[in-house]
């Protein structure tokens, strides 16, 4: 086993130690001191000291799966069967404004926000809806992907024109197709593909840029083979780098979720113990031990990284 040089930089620490058998699904830390964490089993976790101390703010939700907040009032949280809650107070309160968009959604797998303007996509599987609100989720229009897409997963905006959404291509076929990268350059008006996979069935699970340049994917996958992307020029190209083989195929398998503390030292969660490291750019990867597994969404917060697995929710302490 390769040295583990990462860890020598810091460590990862368990900061609440809540056991869950699923996943925590989303992660939105909208200034360093408030941050939100929610798990499938349908609970809201808040932190009003940058994630030194945990509360339970909410429970009962659903399977919660995408979350995001504009600033430290205003929120949204999607369920996987398609309810959306909304708060406007920190989250003391939230209220479903389903009825707000103008379908009955399937379900939300990815939130994100440039301002005021709210963009969700999902679900990862049957549906490839694109909605947007300009006016922070009180009203919201749709655009169906699905011409180029049998699902959508993650979506993230560098700025207010451009963005990225990941997921699943369409395969005419009808098998599963594999990942899915587009992107827009107009806030969401128009949408391109700019990557597709070439490995079989997969998705495009979740995206960080790390710069308006750099952009980083975490490439599920469903035959044992751990992929990692990286775009040096705004998801215009890019190259897939294989992190690590012998996994066991199945459909819960591969990696999920990508952190970068910067260019060149980043981290992959999926479905398997600990995490995957680089201090290179993606060039090189190995296994580095930290507690639990089905590691899905990080967030970056200022020059730390949080996370969460099934032993509760983690942060990367450079020294």
């Amino acid at each position: 086993m390769l040295p583990d040089t990462v860890d020598r930089l810091g460590t990862w620490t368990v900061v609440l130690a809540r056991p869950i058998t699923g996943k925590y699904e989303g992660m939105s830390f909208p200034d360093p001191q408030h941050g939100w964490v929610i798990a499938e089993e349908g609970v809201i976790l808040h932190t009003a000291d940058g994630g030194s101390n945990w509360v339970e703010q909410a429970s009962g939700l659903g399977h919660l799966r995408s979350l995001d907040f504009l600033d430290n009032q205003r929120g949204c949280a999607g369920t996987l069967a398609g309810i959306m809650w909304h708060t406007e107070d920190g989250g003391l309160t939230w209220n479903d404004i389903t009825h707000r968009f103008p379908i009955v959604p399937i379900g939300f797998c990815g939130i994100a926000h440039s301002g005021d303007v709210v963009h969700v996509v999902g679900r990862y599987a049957n549906a490839a809806d694109y909605f947007r609100s300009t006016d922070a989720g009180t009203t919201w229009t749709r655009q169906s992907l699905g011409d180029r897409a049998q699902g959508l997963v993650d979506v993230v905006f560098t700025s207010p024109s451009v963005g990225f959404i990941g997921g699943r291509a369409l395969n005419a076929l009808g098998a599963g197709g594999s990942a899915l990268i587009l992107k827009t350059t107009d806030g969401g008006d128009t949408w391109r593909t700019v990557f597709v996979g070439d490995y079989g069935p997969g998705w495009a699970w979740k995206i960080q840029p790390v710069t308006a340049s750099v952009v980083h994917v975490a490439l599920a996958s469903m035959d044992g083979t751990l992929r990692f992307g990286r775009s040096l020029d705004a998801g215009e190209t890019g190259d897939v780098e294989i992190v690590a083989t012998g996994h066991t195929p199945q459909a819960r398998s591969g990696v999920q979720g990508v952190g970068f503390l910067d260019n060149e030292v980043g981290w992959l969660g999926g479905f398997y113990g600990g995490l995957y490291a680089t201090t290179d750019a993606g060039q090189t990867w190995h296994h580095v031990v930290a507690s639990g597994s089905n590691i899905n969404r990080f967030r970056k917060v200022g020059n730390t990284l949080f996370t969460a697995s099934t032993e509760g929710i983690l942060r990367y302490d450079p020294r």
